[in-house]
C-alpha cells in the first residue's frame, strides 16, 4: 500500500536520498570515478565518437531459437530420436533471452568439465534418460559457445580510422587493448574489458542511444541497443546528464517494457530450480544431482526476501552469482540511474519491488541496494510493504572512505556506526510522520511496526561476537530498540489527525492489536533448527514482553474509548497466553521433523538445547512472570515444564538425555532467578500497573529455593543433577552469560528474612566446593549468612580439596574467589602454589597464564602487607615484543605499589606521584583516576 504524499516528508526523503548517494554509493563505479588519463585522451582524440562507431560495426554472434532447433533436428535424424524443443524448456535446461537460446550456467560448466575430462582420457557416466539432452546441448555448445568472440572486419575498421583523429591508428587501438588480432587478418576482436569502455561507458552509451533513435526510438530499436551495449561491455550510469529529458524518458520507458517482457524472469513454481541451474557450480554437483524442492513465499516482498534468505542459508553457494540470468542487471541499472524524479522518484523500481512479478529481479535489487543504489533506501518508505526493508537495508550500507575520518580503524568503525544509526533514526522519524497520516490503516501499520521492531530485536540477540565492534553493535542496537519503544509509548496524534477526541491519543494504541497478532504468529512458528540445537526465540519473546508493556500503559476512555480499551485488554491476555504456549513448547518438545527437500519422508530428531543463549539476561522475565500470574497461569506453566523432566536414572551426567534435562533446568531456573531479581527490584513499579508482584514473588521464592537445593547435587539415580556447576562454561564475568550460582547468591537477600538462614545452611551443608562457597561469600553481604558460609569453608580440608581436582580451571576459580575474599584470602596462597606448579610444566604453551598468575601474586603480596615481596616481583618478559618489554605488566606492578602506599603505608604523596605518572600514559583508565582521587582525598583528611 502506497503511503500518502506529503511535501515535508517527501522533501526529507529526497534530502536523505541525496546524502546517501554521496556518502554510501560504491566509489569504484564509473559515475564517481573516471580516470584522468582516459578523460584527457577523450578530449584530445574524441574517443567517444570513435569507439561508438567501432561498436556499431561489431558483429554480434547469434544463438537464436532456429539455430537450436536445427541442432535438435540434426541429432534426431542421426540418432533416430524424437527429442522436442519443449523437452528442454519443461525442465529449464535452456533459457530464451532476447531472442537468444542460453544454456544455464550449471549445465554449461558441466559440459565444459565433461569435455576437459574427455581430453584427459577419462570417462564420465550419465543417466541414460538424460544422455540425448546432454548430447544436444554439447553440440549446441560446441557450435555457438566455444571460443565465442566479438569481431569487426578489418575493412570497416580502416574506414572508421580514416575519419578519426590523425594520431589514432590500428596500433593505438591494439596497444590500448581496445582490439586484438585474430588468426584471420580480415577481422579483429573487440575487447570488452578495456579501460575506455569502463571509463567512457556513459558517454558511449548516450552516443549509441542517439544512433538508435533517442526520443523517437521504438521497442525494437531499444532491444537492439540493449543487446549491443550488453554484448560489448558498456555499463552506462547517469545517461540523463547526456540526453535530453524526452530522450532519457523514452529510454527508461522502453527499458521497463523490455524487462516486463522477459518471461524467464517471471514468477513461477520452478523459480528455485532455475536458480539452482543458473548458479556457478563450485561444488561440482553436475547435471544429474537431484534439485531440492524449495518454494518461496510470495505473499509480500518482506516475506519473500525472508524466504530467500532462509533458502540461502540452506544452500549458500547457489545464490552468489547467477551468471546466465543476470543479463537484467544492466537493465535495472539503466532504470534506476535515469528515471526522472517527477512525478515520483524511482516509481518503476518501487513497483517492481512491490508487485513481485519478477522474483529474481527483486532479490538482486535488494542485494545490490546498499552498495550500488543506497539512494533508493529512503524511497522505500513510500510503500508499507517495503518500509521494513528500508530499515534493514540502511544498516547494510558502508560509508565511503572519502567521507571517513583519519582515525584508527576502531575509531572509524565507531564513527561510521554512529552515522548509520543517525540515518536509521532519521528514517524512523520520517516513517512516523507518514504513519500518522494513515492511522486508520491500523492492521497494516501494526504489521509494519512489528517487522521493524522484530528485525531490530533479532539484531540485539544475534550481535554476539569476540570483537569490540560486535559489542558496540549490540549496544547500538539495544539503545536504538529502547529509544524506539520509548518514542512509540509517548507519541500522540497531532491536532490535524486527532479529530474530535478530547485528548490527542497516543498513536501506538491504534496499532497494538495487529502488532500483538503478528508477534503471536511469529511465536507459533515451530522452526526446524539448522544446527541441531533448538534455540529460544529471544527476539520475539522480548518484543512480545515489550508489547505487553505498551498494552498495559495507563490510559483513559477519553484517550482510547471503551471499545479500544477492551480490545487492548484482550490483546494483552492473548499475548500472555501465546508466550506461555511458546515457552511450554520450547521446554517440553522432545522431537521434531527435519526439513526434507527431496520428496523423501522427513526424519525425526531428538530436540537438543543449549544453555549458551546469548542475551537471555536482557529479557524482562519479571514482567512476563507477573503478567502470567495476573492470568492465573504461572503455576501451570511451572508444573508443566518441571513435569517434563525425564532423567535416565541408569545413566550418568554425561548421558545425552541427562545433559538435555540439565540444560532445560539451567535455562528455566535462570529465567526464574532473573524474574525474581527484577520483580524484587521493581516491585512498586509493577504494582502501579496493577500487576500481582507480591504473589509472583512468593511463588518464585518457593520454587527457587526448592530447585536450588534439589539440583545443586549430582545424583542421577534420584533424578538430581548439579546445574550450578558451571565452572567450564565461561571464565570470568560476562554480562550476558551470568553464572546461575551468582544469580542465586544475589537473590538470597530478597528471600523472606525468616527463611534466609535455613536456606543458606541447607545449601552449603550439601556442598563442599570451596570455589562455589567463596563466590557465595563474596556476593552475599549479610553478616549472619556470611558466618554460616565461613563456618562451612573452615570445615573443608583444603589440601584434600586441591588434590581432588583434576581440572586446573577449578583451582583458578577458587583462586580468583579467594584472593578477593575479606576473610579467606589466605587460601589463595595454597591454590596459587598448585597452579604455578602446573603451569611451570607448560610454560611455553600457556603464555596468558603468566599474566594471570603475575596479577594474583601482586594482589597476594598487597594482601599480605609484604612490600619487599611486591617490590622485588619480576615483571614477566614478552618473548615476541621488541626487547621483551611488557609495559602493561610494568604499569600493573606500579599500580599495586601505589595501592600499597595508600592502604598499607598511608604515604599518600608517593601514591599520588606514581598515579599521576600512570594516568599521564593512560588518561582514560578509570582505576587510576579513582585511586588518585581517593589518595588526594585521604591526604586532605589526614592533614
Amino acid at each position: 500500500m502506497r503511503l500518502p504524499e506529503n511535501y515535508f516528508t517527501d522533501s526529507k526523503i529526497k534530502s536523505l536520498s541525496s546524502r546517501l548517494e554521496t556518502v554510501a554509493k560504491d566509489p569504484h563505479c564509473s559515475r564517481i570515478y573516471v580516470g584522468s588519463s582516459v578523460k584527457s585522451e577523450n578530449l584530445k582524440f574524441n574517443l567517444t565518437s570513435l569507439l561508438s562507431n567501432i561498436i556499431l560495426k561489431v558483429q554480434l554472434s547469434k544463438r537464436e531459437k532456429k539455430d537450436f532447433m536445427q541442432i535438435i533436428e540434426l541429432y534426431n535424424s542421426e540418432n533416430k530420436t524424437e527429442v522436442q524443443y519443449q523437452d528442454f524448456t519443461a525442465i529449464n535446461w535452456i533459457v530464451e533471452v532476447n531472442q537468444e537460446i542460453v544454456i544455464p550456467e550449471l549445465l554449461r560448466t558441466s559440459i565444459f568439465r565433461k569435455s576437459y575430462t574427455k581430453e584427459e582420457g577419462k570417462t564420465t557416466t550419465t543417466s541414460p534418460d538424460l544422455q540425448h539432452f546432454i548430447s544436444i546441448l554439447e553440440l549446441y555448445h560446441e557450435r555457438f559457445y566455444k571460443e565465442r568472440k566479438l569481431l569487426i572486419s578489418t575493412k570497416e575498421l580502416n574506414e572508421i580510422l580514416k575519419k578519426a583523429h590523425e594520431s589514432i591508428n590500428m596500433q593505438f587501438l591494439l596497444e590500448k587493448g581496445i582490439i586484438a588480432r585474430t588468426e584471420d587478418p580480415k577481422s579483429y576482436q573487440w575487447k570488452d574489458s578495456n579501460q575506455y569502455v569502463r571509463h567512457l561507458g556513459t558517454e558511449i552509451g548516450a552516443t549509441l542511444w542517439a544512433e538508435f533513435g533517442g526520443e523517437a526510438a521504438e521497442y525494437e530499436s531499444f532491444r537492439q541497443y540493449y543487446t549491443l551495449i550488453r554484448s560489448v561491455g558498456i555499463w552506462p550510469t547517469d545517461l540523463k546528464n547526456f540526453l535530453t529529458r524526452n530522450s532519457c524518458s523514452n529510454l527508461v520507458k522502453l527499458a521497463v517494457k523490455y524487462l516486463y517482457d522477459q518471461q524467464d524472469l517471471a514468477q513461477s513454481a520452478s523459480e528455485f530450480r532455475k536458480i539452482w541451474l543458473n548458479a556457478s557450480d563450485y561444488y561440482d554437483r553436475g547435471i544429474t544431482a537431484e534439485i531440492p524442492s524449495i518454494e518461496f513465499n510470495y505473499s509480500d516482498t518482506f516475506t519473500f526476501i525472508n524466504s530467500v534468505k532462509w533458502a540461502e542459508r540452506q544452500f549458500p553457494d547457489i545464490f552468489d552469482y547467477q551468471s546466465s540470468r543476470n543479463y537484467f542487471l544492466l537493465l535495472v541499472n539503466v532504470i534506476i540511474e535515469n528515471e526522472p524524479d517527477h512525478p515520483r522518484p524511482h516509481q518503476s523500481i518501487l513497483k517492481l519491488l512491490e508487485e513481485l512479478n519478477f522474483p529474481i529481479v527483486v532479490w538482486n535489487i535488494y542485494e545490490r541496494i546498499p552498495k550500488h543504489y543506497p539512494e533508493l533506501i529512503p524511497s522505500l518508505l513510500r510503500d508499507t510493504n517495503l518500509v521494513p526493508l528500508a530499515f534493514r537495508l540502511i544498516d547494510k550500507i558502508t560509508i565511503n572512505e572519502n567521507y571517513q575520518s583519519e582515525d584508527s580503524d576502531e575509531q572509524k568503525y565507531r564513527l561510521n556506526s554512529e552515522e548509520i544509526n543517525a540515518y536509521w533514526m532519521e528514517m524512523f522519524a520520517i516513517f512516523l510522520d507518514k504513519a500518522e497520516a494513515i492511522n486508520y490503516e491500523k492492521e497494516k501499520m501494526g504489521i509494519v511496526l512489528s517487522r521493524i521492531l522484530g528485525d531490530l530485536a533479532l539484531k540485539i540477540f544475534t550481535s554476539e561476537g569476540q570483537t569490540r565492534n560486535n559489542w558496540r553493535d549490540h549496544l547500538k542496537y539495544r539503545k536504538r530498540y529502547d529509544t524506539v519503544i520509548k518514542k512509540l509509548s509517548v507519541l500522540r496524534l497531532s491536532n490535524s489527525f486527532s479529530g474530535k477526541d478530547a485528548v490527542n491519543p497516543r498513536i501506538i494504541f491504534h496499532f497494538l492489536p495487529s502488532m500483538t497478532k503478528y508477534v503471536m504468529e511469529q511465536l507459533s512458528i515451530n522452526e526446524v533448527p539448522n544446527n541441531g540445537y533448538l534455540r529460544i526465540k529471544s527476539s520475539w519473546t522480548d518484543l512480545g514482553i515489550e508489547i505487553l508493556k505498551l498494552l498495559n500503559l495507563r490510559t483513559s476512555e477519553a484517550e482510547v474509548g471503551k471499545e479500544l480499551s477492551r480490545v487492548l485488554q484482550d490483546s494483552g491476555s492473548s499475548l500472555t497466553l501465546a508466550l506461555r504456549d511458546y515457552l511450554v513448547y520450547y521446554y517440553t518438545v522432545k522431537e521434531f521433523d527435519t526439513k526434507n527437500f527431496y520428496g523423501q519422508e522427513a526424519a525425526r530428531w531428538n530436540a537438543s538445547r543449549t544453555d549458551r543463549e546469548f542475551g537471555i539476561e536482557i529479557i524482562d522475565w519479571g514482567y512476563l512472570i507477573t503478567c502470567m500470574e495476573s492470568e492465573s497461569i504461572l503455576e501451570g506453566i511451572n508444573d508443566t515444564i518441571i513435569g517434563s523432566l525425564n532423567f535416565l536414572k541408569k545413566g550418568d551426567k554425561y548421558d545425552k538425555q541427562n545433559i538435555e534435562q540439565a540444560t532445560k533446568l539451567k535455562l528455566y531456573t535462570k529465567s526464574l532467578l532473573l524474574a525474581f531479581l527484577a520483580i524484587s527490584e521493581k516491585k512498586n513499579e509493577y504494582e502501579i500497573y496493577g500487576l500481582p508482584a507480591l504473589s509472583a514473588l512468593q511463588k518464585l521464592e518457593k520454587w527457587i529455593m526448592q530447585y536450588a537445593l534439589r539440583y545443586s547435587v549430582q545424583d542421577i539415580s534420584n533424578s538430581r543433577t548439579d546445574i550450578f556447576n558451571e565452572l567450564y562454561n565461561s571464565f570470568g564475568y560476562h554480562q550476558y552469560h551470568t553464572h546461575l550460582s551468582d544469580l542465586l547468591y544475589r537473590s538470597v537477600p530478597y528471600f523472606k528474612t525468616d527463611t534466609q538462614e535455613k536456606f543458606v545452611a541447607d545449601y552449603v551443608t550439601q556442598n563442599n566446593d570451596i570455589s562455589r562457597l567463596l563466590a557465595a561469600l563474596n556476593l552475599i553481604d549479610q553478616k549472619n549468612l556470611q558466618d554460616i558460609i565461613s563456618e562451612r569453608i573452615n570445615q573443608i580440608d583444603v589440601a584434600q580439596y586441591i588434590s581432588s581436582k583434576f581440572m586446573i580451571t577449578d583451582l583458578e576459580y577458587a583462586l580468583r574467589e579467594a584472593i578477593v575474599s575479606d576473610n579467606h584470602w589466605q587460601l589463595a596462597e595454597q591454590f596459587l602454589l598448585k597452579i604455578q606448579n602446573h603451569y611451570n610444566k607448560l610454560k611455553d604453551t600457556y603464555q596468558k597464564a603468566e599474566d594471570f598468575l603475575f596479577e594474583i601474586n601482586l594482589l597476594l603480596a598487597f594482601r599480605q602487607n609484604n612490600f619487599d615481596k611486591l617490590k622485588s616481583m619480576l615483571v614477566p618478559e614478552k618473548k615476541y615484543r621488541i626487547e621483551g618489554e611488557n609495559k602493561k605488566g610494568r604499569d600493573l606492578k606500579s599500580y599495586f605499589i601505589a595501592l600499597f602506599y595508600i592502604y598499607n603505608d598511608k604515604t599518600y604523596d608517593k601514591a599520588i606521584r606514581l598515579l599521576h605518572k600512570l594516568q599521564a600514559d593512560d588518561p582514560k583508565n578509570i582505576r587510576y583516576a579513582f585511586q588518585l582521587y581517593r589518595a588526594q582525598t585521604l591526604k586532605a583528611i589526614d592533614s
